[in-house]
């Protein structure tokens, strides 16, 4: 599954190389979306399995109008709220990065609430990738310096 990532939006999921059901069976996707999916792919066996330890990594990136809303301190409050852990920041691109270690329903519903975002924001489009859990595993969610 490495090297392989999925794209989100408010109407519309795909992952490339057909690893639907590893997401499905990872990820707690709604029920439109998961009923698309059944429609558009042939299943195949779930591949995304979270750590020993019972916590995954995700990586993402949110486009839209994501900076000077309010969207990475919305990020860190739901995060604490739901005992997410890592951070987010802006990029440079007008985009906000953020890397999420948690388990899997607990990313799954800030990946819900962050598509929503503050009341100013606008998503149009989260891409993440899951990836390694992070060493040291990260305490608290916080917000990191533009890059």
């Amino acid at each position: 599954y490495e090297g392989q990532g999925f794209h989100v939006s408010e109407s519309q999921l795909r992952l490339p190389g057909g690893c639907h059901a590893g997401f499905e069976a990872f990820y707690m996707v709604p029920d439109p979306v998961l009923s698309m999916l059944q429609d558009s792919a042939p299943p195949v066996e779930p591949t995304m399995t979270s750590e020993p330890s019972g916590l995954s990594a995700l990586h993402v990136v949110f486009h839209g109008r994501v900076q000077g809303v309010w969207f990475r301190g919305f990020t860190c409050r739901n995060a604490a709220e739901l005992g997410v852990t890592g951070w987010v920041r802006n990029r440079l691109d007008g985009t906000v990065e953020a890397q999420m270690v948690g388990e899997g329903r607990q990313i799954n519903e800030l990946l819900r609430r962050c598509r929503k975002g503050p009341p100013a924001a606008k998503v149009e489009q989260a891409i993440g990738q899951p990836g390694p859990l992070p060493d040291p595993l990260p305490t608290g969610f916080r917000q990191r310096d533009t890059i």
